[in-house]
């Protein structure tokens, strides 16, 4: 089974994201998606990007223009760093309701299409209205010990493999760091041997 992990405010992320999706369809791979909050210093409301934060993701979403492949994402800037605590958690729950994919990439969608700040708890509620997941229970997730837990249990397997940044997937044991083309994570997912080219863009 394959072990994503990622955060919305990497890029990247979103990318390998829609590349695993396509696994999913293709073999019936079931992928566990497993969120990584890598700014867990910010405000709840999250911050004005910086000018060398802007500068930053202008040379990722170029990054990953030439790197997409077949794979339609749109990505522009968007306008505030997020605190993802809870759109992670939200995921999460919505993965125990049976509409984690959708939410997962509506999630990313909101982000870096619409720019929208999903660490705010009503914009992940208009998220989930938007794919029909009704009974969210989304006003309750500031108190939802649970899911912390979880999202805690995540956090800690992925310091056990070693690596700080994200996208990150482990298979079997076998760790994959960045960004590879669709066709490499099919060899890894069929047991084969894959190229040694790695792109490592990643967020840490």
């Amino acid at each position: 089974m394959f072990y994503f992990y990622y955060d919305y405010i990497c890029p990247y992320s979103y990318l390998v994201s829609e590349r695993l999706h396509l696994l999913e369809l293709d073999y019936f791979e079931p992928i566990e998606r497993r969120g990584i909050e890598l700014q867990t210093h910010l405000p709840r409301e999250g911050i004005p990007l910086t000018a060398e934060k802007k500068s930053e993701i202008k040379r990722e979403i170029e990054d990953i223009r030439s790197l997409k492949n077949g794979v339609e994402i749109k990505l522009s800037l968007p306008p505030v760093d997020p605190n993802t605590k809870y759109a992670l958690a939200a995921t999460l729950l919505a993965e125990q309701a049976g509409c984690g994919w959708e939410f997962h990439r509506e999630v990313y969608r909101a982000y870096w299409t619409e720019g929208k700040n999903i660490g705010l708890i009503p914009i992940l509620a208009g998220i989930a209205e938007r794919i029909g997941w009704k009974d969210n229970k989304l006003n309750r997730l500031a108190e939802d010990d649970k899911v912390y837990k979880v999202k805690n249990d995540h956090l800690k397997a992925f310091r056990k493999l070693g690596i700080r940044g994200v996208p990150t997937i482990d298979f079997d044991g076998r760790v994959v760091k960045g960004v590879r083309p669709y066709e490499e994570y099919k060899k890894l997912l069929l047991d084969t041997l894959w190229d040694q080219e790695v792109y490592d863009c990643s967020c840490e």
